[in-house]
């Protein structure tokens, strides 16, 4: 007989394990096993043996899952795999009959492995080791990636007549799974939702007649039972909210414009108008700006918000986006106003004209998390100009209209001179104390930035 002697080893060791353990794992039951070893060999489709792949195995009855990384055991043969199942207390890792469900992953990504299922037997139960080669490539890639849902309307969310019928559409990104897709419509109301099934068009697109009741207000739609073919169910849809009731002018949210020299700073806020009545409780949104043109250095609530509030801001550099979200910390809603207010540095070299601060994916929801329809964006930029003697004159320490050396020199005897360095002019940093080593950086920084 041929057997690999990798696994002949592992075998060997359980054994001995077993009987350290009173043969609890091999003959408390006949049709069920406290441990249960997995092993083989996992190869590509033309037999080369693969390290570094993982592999998992889950017993469908139990819900346990174990896995290793190939090779498994020290001194093993390549592709060589061992994952244990074990349950010694209840002697329950396997039972005949189980089926186990096996999953390959080369690091984050999933494999296709055949095959991708086993069933457990009388022998494997015997001997406590089930002996199975694995595949990879030829078998179907385990899908771990849920479908999306994507709801709209036969009239316009932000203005849903009351009284009459809306029909709304959910399309899926995939085919959905046979079997009953659920919807529920909670309305502004304490009233129960209303709820019912929803017609299949087809594999991915499902309709409901809604009949919309007198009451206006924002209604949220939640989807349930669509799921795919794997079984991931479809999380909550894009587009869930809408407003019934006449038309009205919806929040806006605006970046500001604002003029700065090359080489100088530029402030800008972002401002809520909430011209609908209705409370924001949270806002979201990206910009997108121009990292050759201005880098980002900080943000703080704007002039609306006091310290109830938060404005959380992140920086993508290389990628030149900020990601911005506003809320209130006790769920309280954002009073009109600026909510926001960012700082930037402009480059010296920064080409005169309109950089762009260019704003995306707004988000708007109430204090109580649902979210606001129909919300606008406006983006914003900054304008460059020439630089100026402006930009510059604070640094400026000599006066000669230059900054060189000279001035840091300047800068440099003034922190060493003990009636200088509290001279308000040698406050380059603007700490409001005395001159130090960061005043000299800052001149330092500000005579490289402008070197031709």
């Amino acid at each position: 007989m041929n057997r690999n002697p990798a696994i002949a080893r592992v075998s060997s060791t359980l054994v001995v394990a077993a009987m350290l353990l009173g043969s609890t794992a091999v003959a408390t039951a006949q049709d069920a096993t406290g441990f249960l070893g997995i092993a083989g060999v996992v190869s590509d489709s033309v037999g080369t043996a693969k390290d570094g792949i993982t592999i998992k195995v889950r017993n469908s009855s139990t819900n346990r899952s174990e896995q290793s990384t190939t090779p498994s055991v020290q001194g093993s043969t390549a592709g060589f795999y061992f994952v244990a199942q074990t349950d010694f207390s209840g002697n329950r890792a396997a039972r005949v009959g189980d089926t186990l469900t096996i999953e390959a992953f080369n690091g984050t990504s999933a494999v296709a492995v055949t095959p991708n299922t086993t069933t457990v037997t009388s022998a494997d139960v015997s001997s406590s080791l089930l002996r199975l080669n694995l595949t990879l490539g030829t078998g179907q890639a385990v899908d771990k990636t849920p479908p999306e849902l994507t709801l709209t309307y036969d009239q316009s969310a932000s203005a849903v007549s009351p009284g009459g019928t809306l029909n709304i559409t959910a399309a899926a990104n995939e085919t959905i799974a046979a079997g009953p897709v659920s919807i529920s419509i909670q309305g502004p109301t304490t009233a129960p939702p209303s709820t019912g099934t929803m017609d299949r068009a087809n594999d991915q697109q499902f309709t409901f007649a809604f009949p919309v009741p007198p009451d206006t207000g924002t209604y949220t739609v939640s989807i349930s039972g669509a799921a795919d073919a794997a079984g991931n169910a479809a999380p909550a849809p894009k587009n869930n909210a809408f407003r019934v009731g006449s038309s009205i002018a919806a929040p806006n949210v605006a970046i500001g414009n604002v003029t700065a020299s090359a080489g100088g700073t530029a402030t800008v806020g972002i401002s809520l108008t909430n011209v609908t009545g209705t409370d924001v409780g949270g806002v979201q949104l990206s910009i997108a700006y121009e990292t050759n043109q201005v880098s980002f250095q900080s943000a703080t609530n704007g002039s609306a918000l006091d310290s109830s509030y938060s404005a959380a801001v992140s920086d993508s550099t290389p990628n030149g986006t900020l990601s911005v979200v506003v809320f209130g910390l006790a769920a309280d809603a954002i009073p009109n106003g600026e909510v926001v207010s960012l700082s930037f540095s402009v480059a010296s070299t920064a080409a005169q004209g309109v950089t762009a601060l260019a704003g995306t994916n707004l988000l708007l929801g109430d204090p109580s998390g649902t979210e606001i329809p129909g919300g606008t964006l406006t983006s914003g930029g900054i304008t460059v100009g020439e630089a100026t003697a402006d930009a510059c004159t604070k640094f400026d320490l000599t006066g000669d209209g230059r900054v060189n050396i000279f001035d840091i020199l300047a800068e440099v005897n003034a922190v060493l001179s003990d009636t200088d360095k509290s001279n308000p002019k040698f406050d380059l940093n603007s700490s409001g104390g005395n001159a130090n080593i960061f005043d000299i950086l800052a001149v330092v920084n500000k005579v490289l930035e402008l070197a031709p």
